[in-house]
C-alpha cells in the first residue's frame, strides 16, 4: 500500500499524502511527485543532493519544497529515487535526495508536471496523522 493516493481535479491532478510524522510527510511528498513523472523503480540512487526550502508556514513549506523537487526534475533533468528529511521546522526544511540524471534509453516519462500550485493546498496534523493536499498543474 502506498502512503499517498491520487485525487481527481478539473484540468489538473492532485495528491493527498499521509504520514505518521512531519519528516515522513515531506519525504513521501517528494517521492509521490517523482512517481507522477517516472517509474521510480527504474531509477538508481547514484548521486545525492541536498535541497532546502523556506516558508511562512507548513503549507507554504510543502509547496516550496515540492517546487524545488520539481525544478530538479524539469529544470535539471535529475530524477528522484529516495528522499530523507534531515532538518525540519514549520518554516525551513533541509533534505537529502538521491537519484540520477534522466536517461531516455532507460527512463520512460509518465507525465509532465508544469507546476505545484497553492490552489486548495493544505498541510494539517490531526489524530496523530500528518496529511498534505497539493494540486499539480499538468
Amino acid at each position: 500500500m502506498t502512503p499517498y493516493r491520487l485525487i481527481e481535479h478539473t484540468a489538473d491532478g492532485g495528491l493527498v499524502i499521509e504520514a505518521a510524522n512531519a519528516e515522513a510527510l515531506f519525504a513521501e511528498a517528494a517521492l509521490a511527485l517523482a512517481d507522477q513523472v517516472v517509474d521510480r523503480r527504474s531509477l538508481r540512487a547514484v548521486e545525492s543532493r541536498t535541497v532546502t526550502a523556506e516558508a511562512m508556514d507548513w503549507t507554504d513549506l510543502m509547496i516550496n519544497w515540492l517546487r524545488e523537487v520539481l525544478y530538479l526534475m524539469n529544470g535539471e533533468q535529475w530524477l528522484v529515487k529516495e528522499a530523507a528529511v534531515e532538518t525540519l521546522s514549520e518554516t525551513r526544511l533541509s533534505a537529502r535526495l538521491a537519484g540520477e540524471s534522466f536517461d531516455p534509453a532507460r527512463h520512460a516519462l509518465k507525465s509532465e508536471i508544469k507546476a505545484v500550485t497553492y490552489h486548495q493546498a493544505r498541510v494539517d496534523h490531526q489524530g496523530g496523522l500528518w496529511r498534505a493536499r497539493v494540486i499539480l498543474d499538468l
